[in-house]
């Protein structure tokens, strides 16, 4: 499974220590999330996504999308292109 934990920890300029202290656990338990060696509780996902301000479905690589108002307007930006082009 693909997921975007790091990118999203690197991209807020967090350290593996920084993000356990944050979330209440380990740097080998963020470092092994990000691996894919063990996945995270939902309680801690939601944690995740919160910090990180994107969706659950990003960090679990289920999306490109980084947050919600990504995807809307990008969806948004080719309705209206699809509209105009009538």
């Amino acid at each position: 499974m693909t997921n975007n934990f790091r990118k999203c920890r690197k991209n807020k300029r967090l350290t593996l220590d920084e993000v356990g202290k944050i979330l209440g656990v380990t740097k080998t338990t963020i470092y092994k999330i990000e691996k894919g060696i063990n996945n995270p509780s939902v309680e801690n996902l939601m944690r995740f996504a919160e910090l990180y301000d994107t969706s659950i479905d990003y960090l679990l690589g289920r999306s490109k999308f980084t947050n919600f108002s990504n995807q809307y307007n990008f969806y948004n930006h080719w309705i209206k292109i699809k509209y105009s082009m009538n």
